[in-house]
């Protein structure tokens, strides 16, 4: 069953995540993920909510979401993610 990686991210330095994306981009592909879509927060019309924007990934699996975060090369990411943006990512199957 496929899985979505939800990443609720509010941006500090955009160059770092610029940077963040080149590098997590082949990975995010290597492990059968493509994006389905991006883009900064428009409204929020119930609720409270913090991020400044949402990307929505899909993956083959959930498992294949874990070993893409799980990478070696991914680890290198991390810090440069972390310096550019405050992000949480979410795991939901998808129905």
């Amino acid at each position: 069953m496929s899985a979505l990686l939800i990443n609720l991210m509010t941006v500090k330095d955009g160059e770092k995540i610029q940077d963040y994306a080149k590098g997590a981009g082949p990975l995010v592909a290597q492990y059968g993920g493509e994006v389905i879509t991006k883009g900064a927060v428009n409204s929020i019309p119930v609720g409270t909510f913090s991020a400044g924007a949402v990307s929505v990934l899909r993956f083959p699996s959930v498992d294949a979401i874990h070993d893409f975060l799980d990478d070696a090369d991914y680890a290198p990411l991390v810090p440069i993610r972390d310096a550019g943006a405050d992000v949480n990512f979410v795991i939901v199957d998808e129905a």
